[in-house]
């Protein structure tokens, strides 16, 4: 569905394409380059957070970077 773009299609349209992206703007190669299915995109949620439905209660999921993303040079920090 269109959903999974959504994010990607924002960014693009306030000229802060998603490094990887060929399809919505940004032309710079990100990660493996071999198979379509395999090239990787420069999306990443460190950390998401909702409120249980049925237990009111907080939670909080967070995820690290992945190691790859070190030998870009990009200077992000956990």
């Amino acid at each position: 569905t269109g959903r999974t773009h959504q994010i990607r299609v924002q960014a693009s349209s306030r000229g802060h394409a998603v490094l990887g992206d060929s399809q919505y703007g940004a032309m710079s190669e990100f990660g493996p380059q071999g198979d379509l299915r395999d090239r990787a995109i420069a999306l990443h949620a460190r950390e998401l957070g909702f409120c249980h439905p049925m237990r009111d209660e907080q939670v909080v999921v967070t995820a690290p970077l992945p190691p790859a993303w070190d030998a870009l040079g990009l200077g992000l920090t956990e």
